[in-house]
């Protein structure tokens, strides 16, 4: 059986095995990959990370698995980790396909300079930290991404608790770059201490090869609450904290939802 074939046969099980849409609970039809494949070296992605979508909730996610993808490369600082043609390749796709979307590049050593100023990184940085420190994102980008940790969100949920996630929940969806954490001196330990501060994990890997260092996450829930959060880091780029509730809880606690559950954003 040819590879096509086999990976063909294998997703008609995996939906006959979850015959729901594990975003909006219609029939699914087709798998979706999440975090999207291309975020990872070598397009190797965590086992058990697939999950059964509907062609609307699935279709059109092109824009946000391309930004999410380079927003990952790009913000990467660490040697064996670097893909910088890989960075600039997804960066003329986007570029070509999504052009509203597609975050500018600072390219000139002066753009780059009012960059890292406005960012507020160490002078010392300045000099190791790549391609996410030189780009600026538009507001489509910033909802894409948000987007993206809402779709992430259900994921999770469905993964762990065998469900799909309440329609009728808000959430409030927040990521941090690595621009933020290199102000406060070093991204690994701020971002390790944020995301061990939930109690369940889970390994990330693809056979033998532990994918960790690309993309971890924990997650956690408050039954009586009917509360589920997680915090994921990706790579050194940024770390990422979503969390969904019924419409009473944000009320309750004075909190403020940020995003429905169908992506539509929640008005301050």
């Amino acid at each position: 059986m040819g590879e096509k074939k086999r990976r063909l046969t294998l997703s008609k099980q995996f939906i006959r095995d979850n015959p729901i849409c594990c975003y909006c609970g219609a029939p699914s039809e087709t798998v979706d990959e999440m975090p999207p494949r291309a975020m990872f070296l070598g397009r190797q992605w965590p086992e058990g990370m697939q999950f059964p979508a509907c062609i609307k909730c699935n279709k059109g996610r092109g824009a946000i698995d391309a930004i999410v993808s380079l927003h990952v490369k790009g913000g990467e600082v660490r040697d064996e980790y670097l893909d910088t043609e890989g960075f600039k390749k997804l960066w003329r796709d986007i570029h070509k396909r999504y052009p509203d979307a597609t975050p500018k590049l600072a390219e000139s050593r002066e753009e780059q300079q009012k960059v890292w100023e406005s960012a507020g990184f160490p002078a010392a940085s300045r000099l190791v930290l790549p391609n996410l420190a030189s780009m600026i994102s538009s507001k489509k980008t910033v909802d894409l991404l948000q987007v993206f940790l809402l779709r992430l969100l259900q994921a999770i949920y469905y993964r762990e608790q065998s469900a799909i996630l309440p329609l009728n929940h808000l959430a409030c969806v927040s990521f941090r770059t690595n621009a933020t954490f290199m102000k406060a001196g070093s991204f690994d330990d701020l971002a390790s201490t944020m995301v061990q501060g939930l109690p369940m994990s889970r390994p990330t890997k693809r056979g033998n090869t532990d994918l960790t260092e690309q993309f971890h996450y924990r997650w956690g829930r408050m039954p009586d609450e009917s509360v589920f959060c997680y915090c994921a880091k990706f790579g050194t780029a940024f770390v990422a904290f979503a969390f969904s509730a019924p419409e009473e809880f944000f009320y309750r606690h004075s909190l403020k939802p940020t995003i429905k559950m169908d992506g539509t954003f929640i008005q301050a």
